[in-house]
């Protein structure tokens, strides 16, 4: 191999005019015999004389042999330091020259680009320590409804995020807002109407179908300044047929994800507001926060989106697993359970057992059929 470091150089020779884009230059070898100005020698070393003697001199055949070993020594050894200063200058060397201090330290700055992912118990500890955006919210709502003025997103945005210090302060404000000021459309939803999906429509009848929520949600987000993205897929309730329901149908439920602290997190405000009685085609107002910033392995149970990025996850889910696991209610994450076995509802034997255990006691409970 003749290129080295781009020099271009054949192996062997060394100049002080290359120097693999180091400070340091290579010397040139040094002889013993000097000269004046006019060429005469200056002085002659016991090592000259002993060349100068005859091709049969016995000292002088010991000597040729010693030197000749010394300076292959010596080059060889020059040029695997000028190797080894050449494999430091990472910019014009290949990966594969550097040593392992300069692969250890490319590794830190790879894993510094790409940090872990923070869960939401990192982004906060308890819904708790939302207390007060909480209250000025439901403070606030009950002022805007007094007023019977048209609404828009505009005018409702900074009232209700006035007390946030932080984005994540903000989009909580936004979220608890939609939770508890829109009401599920059930009549649009069983087909008995017109589906209330778009925001004005969202916000002049106080109703919406799961993308009139995400509509909502992703405007005011956006009047806020913050990143928001509408995420179609499907979501699975109690009700949830097994076997290829994904399959058969377009997509049938939307939510968010919003950006804080340079990841993408999982919102569902539909989901977080209540639940539908469709037999008696009535929805139940019931704020769940598990669906605030859910942790992805955590919402990958009940929402699986069209576009596999938006899981979250590595490797993302397939569409027949998804459906095929054993659903999982909000409250089974709340009370920090854990399936052990199986993790599919759909089971070809005649009997089957399940059991689960809590990472926060002791006990466990097992389920037989």
């Amino acid at each position: 191999m003749s290129d080295v470091c781009n020099g271009n150089f054949p192996l062997g020779h060394v100049s002080e005019e290359i120097s693999c884009e180091t400070s340091e230059k290579v010397p040139r070898r040094v002889t013993n015999v000097n000269r004046n100005k006019e060429g005469v020698l200056k002085k002659v070393s016991t090592t000259q004389k002993v060349r100068d003697e005859p091709e049969d001199s016995p000292s002088k055949a010991v000597f040729m042999f010693w030197a000749n070993k010394v300076n292959n020594s010596s080059e060889r050894a020059t040029f695997h330091k000028l190797l080894q200063k050449s494999s430091m200058t990472a910019g014009s060397c290949s990966p594969a020259l550097l040593p392992k201090e300069g692969v250890s330290s490319l590794e830190e700055e790879k894993q510094a680009k790409n940090p872990q992912r923070k869960t939401r118990r990192d982004l906060f500890s308890d819904s708790k320590v939302f207390s007060h955006v909480d209250t000025h919210v439901l403070n606030v709502s009950q002022q805007l409804k007094s007023r019977h003025t048209g609404l828009s997103v505009q005018a409702i945005v900074p009232l209700i995020t006035a007390t946030s210090q932080s984005k994540l302060e903000t989009v909580r404000a936004i979220w608890f807002w939609l939770c508890h000021n829109i009401e599920y459309d059930v009549d649009g939803f069983l087909g008995l109407s017109q589906k209330i999906h778009m925001p004005e429509q969202v916000l002049q009848t106080g109703k919406a179908v799961c993308s009139g929520y995400a509509r909502l949600c992703q405007e005011m987000c956006r009047e806020a300044g913050l990143s928001c993205v509408e995420v179609p897929g499907f979501g699975r309730s109690p009700g949830s047929r097994g076997g290829r329901w994904c399959q058969q149908q377009k997509s049938s439920h939307m939510w968010n994800v919003v950006e804080l602290e340079g990841q993408w997190c999982l919102l569902d405000a539909c989901w977080g507001a209540g639940t539908v009685d469709a037999e008696n085609r009535l929805f139940m107002p019931r704020h769940d926060d598990f669906f605030f910033l859910t942790d992805p392995e955590h919402f990958i149970e009940t929402h699986w989106p069209e576009d596999p990025q938006w899981q979250l996850l590595q490797p993302p889910v397939s569409r027949e697993d998804f459906e095929q696991r054993v659903f999982k209610t909000s409250e089974f994450f709340r009370l920090q359970l854990s399936l052990l076995s199986p993790n599919t509802s759909l089971l070809k034997t005649g009997k089957c057992k399940a059991r689960a255990k809590s990472s926060s006691s002791k006990s466990s409970l097992a389920f037989k059929k």
